[in-house]
């Protein structure tokens, strides 16, 4: 996958992610729904952060070679 359609498909969750929280917040505190929502939300979340920790990076060894 590329870092442009990894991009967009993380862009998108957070979308998803901000729609439920804004759910959420409409119903009362002690609503099991709400809190039903944001666990829903705070899944999604750890989603984002291992996703993200998954894009390749360079490797450090490589830039100390020289040409």
């Amino acid at each position: 996958m590329t870092i442009a359609v990894e991009e967009k498909r993380l862009r998108s969750l957070f979308e998803r992610v901000e729609i439920v929280e804004d759910v959420a917040r409409t119903l009362p505190e002690d609503d099991e729904r709400r809190a039903r929502l944001l666990a829903v939300s705070d899944h999604s979340s750890f989603r984002v952060v291992r996703s993200r920790s998954q894009v390749p990076t360079p490797n450090p060894s490589i830039r100390s070679l020289r040409c």
